[in-house]
């Protein structure tokens, strides 16, 4: 039976729309976490601020920082989501609560995944208003077709990302329990610390198209700031997007293949 594609958007927006509603009614809660995501932004600020005073970094100062610290805050917010859905899906895999998402008329991971979108609000509120600042303060031109290219730069790596995240979560079906992904993963988001132009090229690649930190934030970063030329964002994007058809389709495949396993042993 083919995917319904109204009924996934349907739950999906009625999901952010009951946590948008929630955190209306606990607003401490959403003070407190906007307040720990700004102690986690001066923490970063000034780390750099020490590491630019003692040594240059190849294309990046304070105002460039700025632009990546807002673009951090709202990727990776968002990945979150990803991240506790993979965990929350391999515990219900492992657990046998996975049958009572099966039977719903939606694609299970779906309302997995997007009941942790309270972990983004916050996270994305800080990272648009970083990006203010910086437009605000060091006067950054923005045209249309750059801000179109960053969008899709940072829609594709969400893509990519996800796929990543889901393909960790179906190995369950095979390997059972395994607290060492959750470690890989938090490992791996370390990275999510510096610009990954600073890393050598086979770490970038990595950091392109494995966890697309590059397609995330450095890339939007470094087109924002007009530090690279605008057809170096095109074909940055056009490699995204050949990696996330392959990706979806072997996260696609690993998924209904595993499915199938835990069905016939159901």
């Amino acid at each position: 039976m083919p995917i319904n594609l109204l009924k996934q958007w349907r739950v999906i927006a009625q999901s952010f729309r009951i946590q948008w509603l929630q955190i209306a009614e606990y607003k401490e809660n959403f003070v407190f976490d906007v307040s720990s995501r700004v102690i986690g932004f001066l923490v970063f600020w000034f780390m750099w601020q020490s590491i630019l005073g003692n040594t240059d970094i190849p294309g990046w100062d304070l105002p460039g920082l700025l632009v990546l610290a807002g673009f951090q805050n709202i990727t990776m917010s968002m990945m979150l989501i990803f991240i506790y859905g993979v965990t929350k899906i391999r515990h219900m895999i492992t657990s046998g609560e996975l049958d009572n998402y099966l039977a719903r008329p939606v694609v299970p991971w779906v309302p997995v995944v997007v009941q942790n979108g309270y972990f983004a609000f916050s996270g994305v509120l800080l990272g648009l208003a970083l990006l203010v600042l910086a437009w605000s303060s060091f006067g950054l031109q923005i045209n249309p077709f750059i801000a179109l290219t960053i969008l899709l730069l940072i829609i594709v790596g969400m893509g990519i990302a996800f796929c990543f995240a889901l393909i960790v979560a179906s190995l369950s079906f095979w390997l059972g329990k395994n607290d060492l992904f959750d470690d890989i993963f938090w490992g791996i988001y370390e990275f999510d610390q510096y610009p990954t132009t600073i890393f050598p090229g086979a770490i970038q690649l990595i950091l392109a198209f494995t966890i697309p930190f590059m397609l995330l934030e450095t890339l939007p970063a470094i087109l924002l700031i007009g530090r690279a030329p605008e057809i170096v964002g095109v074909q940055w994007l056009g490699a995204g997007v050949l990696v996330l058809i392959v990706d979806a389709w072997i996260a696609n495949q690993i998924w209904k293949r595993g499915v199938k396993k835990y069905e016939a042993f159901g």
